[in-house]
């Protein structure tokens, strides 16, 4: 009775043991990898659909991150040495620098503009003129016009687009003194002369022997309205100066010493002129001149 017992239980103990290891080996071999078969073949279409995943987040990240916006697939790869495509620019003339010239001609101006070069063809009013670069700009020499006046400035690019400026360069006759009134002045300054002539004007300038004139009224092309600077005693040249010419008269403007008159005798006459004057001053001398309201004595 005692050695049945006893094998019953030892049977029941390894039993119990051996179902354990087999549990234990059962749960081990679940978390395991148990590795591709490649005969299965829904592992084949799992990995498809897998790598096709992996396709379409590339795609996805090359049109963000990797610039794949349709502007940016037109621009080149900076380190392929490619050019950039720029339009060029607008052929254009702006202005003609000195807008003024010598109706004689051969005034050099500049030409500004954009995409000028010395191969278009260049035109004052209904005469051509030579354009050549120098230091990297477009010049050329007027050529003679007509008569004075303003002109249109016309340029034609080699491709035949045409610009034109209403009115771009105006001719003007070259400066010439014709008389001045008075010509015999105060040697203190500050007397106004009348400067007759041809040539004149924004620009006029106007000199006494070198010393510029205190003040210059250009009243019209043909008359000039000048204050005198001070001045030593005598003769002095009488300069007129444009940016394009200029003209001097020697010896034109006398400047005397002030004379301090004491009294005039009579001090009335006879409207037609005629009567004798007996003037008494100091600083009189044989080379004095006299004037009644600008004319001579």
């Amino acid at each position: 009775m005692f050695h049945s017992s006893l094998s019953v239980n030892f049977a029941t103990r390894l039993f119990s043991l051996l179902l354990a290891v087999v549990l234990a080996l059962g749960s081990t071999g679940c978390s395991e990898d148990p590795g591709e078969d490649p005969d299965d073949p829904s592992q084949s279409s799992n990995q498809a659909n897998h790598n096709n995943g992996d396709d379409t987040d590339a795609g996805i990240d090359g049109g963000t991150n990797g610039g794949g916006s349709a502007e940016d697939a037109d621009r080149p790869d900076e380190d392929s040495g490619q050019d950039w495509d720029f339009d060029d620019e607008d052929f254009d003339v702006h202005a003609v620098i000195p807008d003024r010239g010598s109706v004689d001609g051969n005034t050099r101006v500049e030409i500004a503009g954009e995409a000028l070069n010395d191969s278009i063809e260049l035109w004052f009013g209904n005469k051509p003129a030579e354009p050549e670069l120098s230091d990297g700009r477009l010049v050329a020499h007027t050529p003679p016009a007509d008569q004075p006046g303003p002109v249109p400035v016309r340029a034609v690019s080699p491709e035949g687009e045409e610009v034109t400026l209403s009115n771009g360069f105006t001719y003007v006759d070259d400066a010439r003194i014709d008389d001045v009134v008075p010509s015999i002045v105060p040697t203190d300054g500050g007397v106004q002369i009348d400067v007759i002539g041809t040539g004149f004007h924004e620009d006029t300038g106007v000199s006494f022997s070198g010393v510029p004139a205190r003040h210059i009224q250009v009243v019209n092309d043909t008359l000039l309205r000048v204050e005198i600077p001070p001045m030593p005693r005598g003769d002095a040249d009488l300069r007129v100066t444009t940016p394009h010419s200029g003209d001097i008269a020697e010896s034109a403007v006398h400047f005397f010493e002030p004379i301090d008159v004491d009294t005039i005798t009579p001090g009335v006459g006879d409207i037609d002129g005629g009567d004798q004057v007996v003037i008494e001053a100091a600083g009189l001398d044989d080379d004095t001149s006299v004037y009644f309201d600008n004319t001579a004595a």
